[in-house]
């Protein structure tokens, strides 16, 4: 009798462990992607936090990088 404990994924593609993908994308900001933080500026205008000006100059700044 062949002990197989222990072997699992050994040679067998079918169970062998997933590659390791590395870590996530670098976020930057609050919500971490571009499109997330001109929809929290968006947000901020219609509120009236903001004024039209400083919504262009902060829209300006997130889409330079």
């Amino acid at each position: 009798m062949v002990d197989i404990r222990g072997c699992a994924g050994r040679g067998n593609p079918q169970h062998a462990e997933p590659a390791y993908a590395g870590p996530p994308p670098a976020r930057s900001g609050r919500h971490g992607r571009p499109l997330g933080q001109l929809k929290e500026l968006g947000e901020r205008r219609a509120a009236g936090v903001l004024t039209d000006a400083e919504l262009e100059a902060q829209t300006a700044t997130i889409l330079a990088g």
